[in-house]
């Protein structure tokens, strides 16, 4: 899971490991209805790349179901882009913010 991680990633990872119990839960509980997303307007910049399936797959589901979203990936990022590639994650949403506004 943590083959690409930086020491700060690593770091992070283990403040959050007390997580991982109850988030799993949730997710394997949570069943994703596209219905109720179908009438929600607002723009929506998605990120994702080498996540895990799960997060990719829910990932993708959302963007197919949401009329306005946009879906960007980072090549070699997993979970982390906006650490990891800070400037790349920041031009993407510049640019998603100044084509709402045109």
């Amino acid at each position: 899971m943590f083959d690409h991680a930086t020491p700060g990633q690593a770091h992070l990872a283990g403040d959050a490991a007390h997580t991982l119990p109850r988030e799993l839960q949730a997710i394997s509980e949570y069943e994703f209805e596209a219905a109720q997303f179908v009438d929600v307007t607002t723009p929506t910049l998605l990120t994702g790349s080498e996540s895990p399936s799960l997060y990719r797959g829910a990932t993708e589901a959302v963007h197919e179901t949401l009329p306005h979203s946009r879906f960007v990936t980072f090549e070699r990022e997993q979970h982390m882009a906006m650490h990891d590639t800070p400037d790349r994650f920041i031009d993407e949403v510049v640019t998603f913010v100044q084509n709402q506004t045109n």
